[in-house]
């Protein structure tokens, strides 16, 4: 072993939350002191590891924003083609929600309290890499249930953490997630 092996991290950290795609990495400020949190994962064909979730459009990343900036990195896996992302996603950006069609790789910048999602990821030909950097130690976000008409917030994945409080609250569709178990909706 080599005395700088540490810097190397790979895979989820002990107790890391469900995904899900496979994580990658992820490292923030428990990882190294300083550190901005960064988190990689796949994001396959079908969404993996989250009980009631089989497909992508049964989970919507509501609307939210995070209290620092944000960077998210959309990278396809053809070598021969890098810029094709082999997916769809729909990401809505800012206030008044304004629809964006994404379909190349790319990096995304999102100031801090700047309202982005719903983020729908739609079909999906070849696995890609997400990427999430923050730009602060630990995660931080807040939902923004308001912006959501009642009648289609049964799809949507409300996470809060970081602003009222340091604990990760998330809110499942019924039927799908962790506390979910088959059979028992």
């Amino acid at each position: 072993m080599g005395k700088y092996d540490k810097y190397f991290v790979s895979g989820p950290p002990p107790g890391e939350p469900e995904g899900s795609g496979k994580c990658i990495a992820h490292i923030d400020g428990d990882t190294f002191e300083g550190a901005h949190e960064y988190y990689a994962h796949w994001a396959f064909e079908k969404p993996r590891g989250i009980p009631g979730w089989d497909e992508w459009g049964d989970v919507v990343h509501s609307p939210h924003m995070h209290k620092y900036p944000e960077v998210v990195a959309l990278l396809g896996t053809d070598p021969d083609n890098p810029m094709d992302l082999g997916a769809e996603m729909d990401g809505y950006l800012g206030p008044d929600i304004e629809k964006n069609l994404v379909t190349k790789s790319n990096l995304t910048f999102l100031p801090a309290n700047f309202i982005h999602g719903p983020s729908i990821v739609g079909k999906v030909t070849r696995p890609f890499i997400f990427i999430e950097i923050n730009q602060s130690p630990k995660h931080t976000e807040k939902a923004m249930i308001d912006m959501v008409p009642e009648k289609d917030r049964d799809k949507m994945m409300f996470t809060d953490v970081g602003y009222d409080s340091p604990e990760r609250r998330v809110r499942w569709p019924k039927g799908v997630g962790p506390r979910f178990k088959e059979g028992k909706k």
